[in-house]
């Protein structure tokens, strides 16, 4: 199998769930003998760049000449652009399977393949990383489609997706949501939900970890980790932090995830932290994990949570808002709350005063860490799904 899989994912975006996700499968595969490419629009040159601006030119007077708003053309150019990149590698370099991870990019894909003659036959499928159809998942990440954008991209979308030789998401909630949205009645055929495998950490010892971090011990430290965006709803991670600072005055709460917007931080001033919360890139968070004393994630429209798992999996007491793909994934292995402040900010002051809590909550991370599948587990069945399919 020679795979292309393509993404519209930035250097950091890279660093996060679905990047790290599709990059163990691509390196899984690699060791099972296929050869794997992995594009993302972090591989641009000048050239894509050029083009980039032209279609966003060339998008907006077509957008306003409908009578469509114009705001949506850069996000639709991007993964045009992306696309038509894919169809070009797949006709020189004779790809046997792509993978698209969103199916907006599918559309400069197909485009490309129209104009392209004697075109490659070839086995291509598209994930949905959203929380159901990837329409919603860019109006819950803070896109405001109208009326009018939101119907004409959800008919595309359908239409992409009924070409598709398979359709994968990472939970069952998100292929559910996903047959909602597409107003099936049932998921067809080649819909199906293929998770993730158990991340593997470098942990070392949390007094080591600290002290490389100039973490002082007698700060509670509160961690949150993923792309700073609405639907991470890091405003009821501050304000819980707030709730929670009630008992426990030595809080710092640190984001993971790139710099904070200035609302954020005024927020937290507004809600009473004590300390501004620390905002940082890394692409390695190990180190905060063996330092962390708990992990909170408060949004409930993840469509699987590998952060979430990350944190489980370095046997943290976590707590995680209801919702998602995250009850799945968490199961009982963290505290599942209503994700409002109120709740999440006394489940935080409960397990770091109570030792009793915070004990049970470490252990139930322990336990559902040791139920996770392995990598080379999930690896095959992505494997076995990919070979099976026919030529679109």
């Amino acid at each position: 199998m020679k795979l292309l899989i393509v993404s519209r994912e930035t250097y950091q975006d890279k660093a996060f769930g679905l990047g790290k996700a599709i990059g163990a499968i691509a390196e899984g595969l690699k060791q099972k003998g296929h050869s794997v490419t992995y594009i993302t629009i972090a591989d641009w040159g000048e050239n894509e760049n050029t083009l980039f601006k032209r279609l966003i030119r060339i998008g907006g007077f077509i957008s306003r000449f409908f009578g469509f708003a114009d705001y949506v053309i850069p996000p639709l150019a991007e993964r045009f652009l992306q696309g038509m990149r894919a169809a070009k590698m797949v006709q020189n370099e004779r790809y046997s399977h792509v993978w698209f991870q969103d199916p907006w990019i599918v559309m400069g894909f197909l485009y490309r393949q129209i104009f392209t003659i004697n075109a490659h036959k070839i086995v291509w499928g598209v994930s949905e990383h959203g929380l159901g159809s990837f329409t919603q998942a860019v109006l819950l990440d803070g896109l405001a489609l109208t009326e009018q954008w939101t119907k004409l991209l959800l008919r595309i979308e359908k239409y992409i997706l009924k070409k598709s030789a398979f359709v994968w998401g990472p939970s069952t909630s998100t292929i559910n949501l996903l047959t909602r949205d597409m107003g099936y009645a049932r998921a067809p055929s080649h819909w199906r939900s293929i998770g993730y495998g158990k991340p593997v950490l470098n942990l070392m010892d949390k007094d080591a970890a600290r002290a490389l971090l100039g973490w002082d011990d007698a700060t509670l430290y509160v961690i949150a980790i993923g792309r700073v965006a609405p639907v991470k709803r890091f405003d009821i991670v501050i304000q819980a932090c707030a709730v929670a600072q009630t008992k426990v005055e030595n809080l710092q709460l640190v984001i993971i995830g790139g710099e904070i917007d200035q609302n954020l931080i005024d927020l937290a001033r507004t809600s009473g932290l004590t300390h501004i919360p620390i905002s940082i890139f890394t692409p390695s968070i190990d180190t905060y994990l063996a330092a962390a004393d708990i992990y909170v994630s408060a949004c409930e429209f993840e469509s699987f949570g590998l952060a979430n798992m990350e944190a489980i999996c370095a046997e943290l007491p976590c707590v995680i808002a209801a919702g998602g793909g995250a009850i799945e994934v968490v199961s009982s292995g963290g505290w599942l709350c209503h994700p409002d402040p109120l709740s999440m900010g006394e489940a935080i002051k409960a397990i770091a005063t109570d030792s009793t809590i915070k004990a049970f909550w470490k252990n139930a991370a322990k336990k559902r860490s040791s139920e996770f599948k392995e990598w080379r587990e999930v690896v095959e069945e992505y494997e076995t799904c990919l070979l099976s399919c026919s030529k679109n």
